[in-house]
């Protein structure tokens, strides 16, 4: 990707598209279509140049309330996890050391927050930066992802303006809950996607959302929040005004793809349902 000069594989390749695309795609609109088209792309890498035969699993974190990460099998470090925590280092870092990702090394963005661990040499974190994957498990935000909260969050929401603020900035705000909750890489939205678990952690936010829209399909299917309800947290934030966007707008990144064919998983380019 042009002016990205540190990535280095495929996979960087989308680590750039989901950075490059940081401002329109969070605290928008589009946040959950967008990264319904990202996981898409994602298998259908993995499907077409890898040869993997399976779908993004997702991860479901309230099967697990009550029982330490650590345990969990997605982060037990056994042969078919995503390994476990990070573990702290001398030089500020908290490193994978054990399990199948103990040598994942990631080559954009910087590692983490306030300079602690290996800063990216360029500002836009874009530059080449080869250094480890970092955990760091904050068990407090799982709170914000019981059955009970996102059982509210889909029940206690009816149209897609109070349910994306639910899910993204709301007292229980699923999306930063789940990211704050890995740490390390996850504490940087805009690489995220460097290690693994992003997808999962996502193909749980498009499940959440799937059953949202299919308690009103013939509404939710065409339900997208107006920009403008964003403008007070995006100043907040100190960020710019909204992406201004609707149903036919091309979603940044993926210019073939419209907003409108991101709304069901059983139509577009879409054909996947969730168990």
């Amino acid at each position: 990707m042009p002016g990205v000069t540190g990535a280095q594989t495929r996979w960087d390749d989308f680590v750039a598209i989901h950075a490059t695309n940081n401002d329109p795609i969070h605290v928008s609109p589009i946040l959950l279509g967008w990264h319904r088209q990202f996981n898409f792309e994602v298998e259908r890498a993995l499907r077409e140049e890898c040869g993997y035969q399976f779908g993004i699993p997702y991860l479901d974190f309230t099967r697990y309330q009550g029982v330490p990460p650590e345990q969990w099998p997605v982060f037990d470090g056994s042969p078919n996890s995503l390994s476990g925590n990070g573990v702290p280092t001398q030089d500020g870092c908290s490193c994978v050391t054990e399990g199948p990702l103990a040598n994942w090394v990631i080559d954009l963005g910087p590692a983490g927050e306030n300079g602690r661990c290996q800063p990216n040499p360029q500002q836009n974190g874009l530059g080449l930066n080869r250094h480890c994957l970092e955990r760091r498990f904050d068990v407090e935000q799982l709170q914000f992802l019981s059955e009970q909260v996102v059982l509210g969050n889909i029940l206690n929401n009816n149209d897609a303006t109070s349910f994306m603020s639910a899910v993204e900035r709301g007292p229980n705000f699923m999306h930063g809950s789940m990211h704050v909750f890995v740490g390390g890489t996850q504490d940087f939205t805009a690489f995220a996607p460097a290690e693994p678990i992003f997808l999962l952690l996502h193909a749980f936010l498009d499940l959440v959302y799937c059953v949202w829209q299919s308690l009103d399909p013939s509404t939710r299917f065409n339900d997208l929040a107006p920009p403008d309800v964003y403008n007070e947290i995006r100043q907040e934030l100190q960020q710019g005004p909204p992406p201004q966007v609707n149903m036919q707008s091309p979603l940044p990144g993926f210019q073939q793809i419209r907003v409108i064919d991101t709304m069901s998983t059983t139509s577009g380019p879409y054909c996947y349902v969730y168990q």
